[in-house]
């Protein structure tokens, strides 16, 4: 499996969990980054929820050389982020197998990953697997358990990829 970890991470939730994975297995990563300062909520969540794409800086959309991606975004109003959108819009997605993460407050998002899902399936990618996780909410405390768990599920993902491999 030539594998790509395509991500981004603002509260540093979904970045830790990257970490991890490459650490593990030294499987490649590509960060996705936000021109847009996303400092208020409310309009981040109202651009996620929309389906709102954003401008990256130094983008990267070439995917050619990798057969699956494995595609991590922290989870706005149940939608997957507007970095995100950006990249599975303009990247080529046909045929690649993808692996869906999505980091959100809940532990449990099913209908944020079945958004992902038909966005990604909409412009060619196969669905490979998804897993949903809780991140880190700035609002509120309890931080070391939260990243300690951060990095059991990038334990639990690297797993995952290894066996497929």
């Amino acid at each position: 499996m030539k594998a790509l970890l395509v991500y981004y991470s603002l509260t540093g939730s979904v970045k830790e969990i990257v970490k991890t994975v490459q650490k593990n297995s030294g499987l490649p990563a590509r960060e996705l980054i936000d021109t847009k300062r996303r400092d208020n909520v409310l309009g981040a969540g109202f651009a996620a929820f929309f389906g709102i794409s954003t401008k990256l800086k130094d983008p990267n959309y070439d995917v050619s050389k990798y057969d699956t991606l494995i595609l991590l975004t922290p989870i706005w109003a149940g939608c997957p982020t507007p970095a995100m959108n950006t990249f599975i819009r303009r990247a080529d997605l046909r045929g690649k197998k993808i692996f869906l993460v999505g980091v959100g407050a809940a532990p449990n998002n099913k209908r944020a990953i079945e958004k992902f899902r038909r966005i990604v399936r909409k412009f060619g990618g196969r669905i490979i697997g998804t897993r949903t996780y809780r991140g880190i909410n700035p609002m509120r405390k309890k931080f070391q358990q939260r990243w300690k768990d951060l990095e059991e599920a990038g334990h639990e993902l690297t797993r995952i990829f290894m066996e497929n491999d």
